[in-house]
């Protein structure tokens, strides 16, 4: 387990959130709601839900719920319990991976296996071969680089399946990419594209906080699978912020997969956990939640007992990611 920032103030603010109704990660519909959104670094906190941040007083009457994502547990907590006055959903629970950027890259690679490290060097060197020898990546952070970098990745998000199937693409919009420059402005965005030519092939949208490197969005353009473009990408962007020093841990994001696994050197136990009002509404909503998830984690268990439940989301992955192109 990684070892923790320096805490910052609790931070809350109000927004419009979206609970998504999904079946292993399909997109089924979404239900909107207004929640207070704990904003400040949810790893800082005590890996104890019971001993919530203070939240501020607002005025608006329309907050449906208090929401913290990836807020660090240290074991299995109930799903759905009453706590404080409050209907305590935990909506997901999973392992946050991270790399710890101290040393070097080189220190870093040695922690493979010869087998694997070979491989992952083999990634890069096949991609300088497809592109002459001559590899071309770039990093954007500045405020009048955002809005370059997000028409490239846009350009690449609208080809890949995680948008067309799970709503999780490179969000979209004058206001985003707004949102993208004054948080730039602050130094808290980093983007990284890499290209074969002129073509963006694979995009890293990422989130600083103080010494903290978060994986926010990343995607590949389908047509280059084969060379493991996002592999490529990553690796590059990690020897980077290697040499750089800037930051202290590289965290993966939410989600827990298998590259992040295969990439990391520690990890965080994390819950998202919504603090309901207890009105029927919000009991109906949370019950109904429940059950489409725990539907799909019986029907996964039949799937991975019977092993076609990683040849099925390839098959999903290859179909929405290449004949929807």
């Amino acid at each position: 387990m990684m070892s923790e920032c320096i805490a910052a103030p609790p931070a809350w603010t109000e927004r419009t959130v979206r609970m998504k109704f999904a079946l292993g990660g399909l997109m089924l519909f979404p239900v909107y709601f207004r929640a207070a959104v704990y904003t400040g670094t949810p790893l800082d906190l005590p890996a104890d839900p019971n001993s919530r941040p203070p939240k501020p007083a607002l005025a608006s009457r329309d907050i449906r719920a208090d929401l913290i994502n990836s807020h660090p547990v240290a074991q299995q907590i109930p799903r759905i319990s009453y706590h404080r006055g409050y209907i305590r959903y935990s909506a997901s629970q999973y392992r946050r991976f991270q790399i710890g950027l101290e040393g070097t890259f080189e220190d870093y690679m040695a922690r493979y296996s010869h087998a694997r490290r070979n491989k992952l060097q083999r990634m890069v060197r096949r991609w300088a071969r497809h592109c002459g020898g001559q590899i071309d990546w770039r990093e954007y952070k500045r405020p009048g680089e955002m809005a370059e970098f997000h028409r490239l990745a846009r350009e690449i998000s609208h080809r890949t399946y995680q948008e067309k199937l799970c709503d999780a693409g490179m969000p979209d919009g004058e206001k985003f990419v707004e949102e993208l420059r004054q948080r730039a402005d602050n130094g808290e965005v980093r983007g990284y594209i890499l290209f074969h030519g002129d073509r963006p092939v694979s995009f890293q949208y990422c989130s600083v906080w103080q010494d903290l490197l978060t994986g926010e969005r990343q995607g590949y353009d389908p047509d280059y699978r084969a060379l493991t473009p996002g592999h490529v990408l990553f690796l590059l962007a990690l020897e980077r912020n290697f040499a750089t020093h800037e930051f202290r841990c590289f965290d993966l994001g939410r989600g827990e997969f298998d590259y992040k696994e295969m990439f990391a050197t520690g990890y965080v136990r994390c819950a998202d956990i919504y603090y309901f009002r207890p009105t029927l509404a919000n009991a109906s909503l949370v019950l109904a939640h429940t059950a489409l998830d725990c539907s799909w984690r019986a029907a996964a268990w039949v799937l991975n007992g019977l092993r076609l439940r990683k040849p099925l989301r390839r098959i999903v992955r290859i179909y929405y990611g290449s004949a929807h192109a």
